[in-house]
């Protein structure tokens, strides 16, 4: 966004394709992948997690960028002209402008993650649990009042995140314009 390029822009295009992917399709061309490549990596945690980073950067992606399109860059430039390095006009001025943005991608990916099933199923170490899969495993087998508590479990994180995102911005638009960073 800041300095762009033809790698970042391709960069950002992968991300985007990670996610335009059905997380099915994705799944199975990491197995395919993994098995040709390194197999010991398939089921392991590694290979999940990168599954997830891949899958979910988009959703990291946007909120950042849009962060980023709203700060300034003659700020971060007169930091800059005054004697801070890169890094400290960075941390000093521009980091505090794009938190609310890296608060909302890591919520977004967070709560993606979390109800994410198929990339989990067909990725995850075996004896590996999450709300999502014990959900289904439950649900699959009819046994809803098991299902249940997993499935309210997701329900609430989600509620809570999402309430304390709100009343974040609501705390945050309450000050007075000054005081906002």
């Amino acid at each position: 966004v800041r300095h762009p390029s033809s790698w970042t822009r391709g960069i950002e295009r992968i991300a985007y394709l990670g996610y335009a992917t059905p997380p099915l399709a994705f799944a199975l061309a990491l197995i395919v992948f993994s098995l040709g490549s390194v197999p010991f990596a398939y089921q392991t945690l590694g290979l999940l997690v990168a599954a997830y980073a891949l899958h979910f950067m988009a959703e990291a992606v946007g909120p950042v960028r849009s962060a980023l399109y709203q700060a300034p860059p003659h700020l971060e430039e007169a930091a800059r002209s005054l004697g801070r390095s890169s890094l400290g006009a960075f941390l000093s001025v521009t980091f505090p402008l794009v938190r609310r943005g890296l608060l909302v991608s890591m919520a977004f990916v967070f709560l993606s993650a979390m109800k994410e099933l198929p990339l989990t199923f067909l990725l995850a170490p075996i004896g590996f649990e999450t709300l999502a899969l014990n959900t289904w495993s439950y649900a699959e087998e009819a046994m809803f009042g098991q299902a249940a508590p997993y499935a309210l479990t997701i329900m609430f994180v989600s509620a809570l995140f999402v309430g304390l995102l709100l009343m974040r911005e609501r705390t945050t638009d309450r000050r007075p314009a000054a005081e906002q960073t």
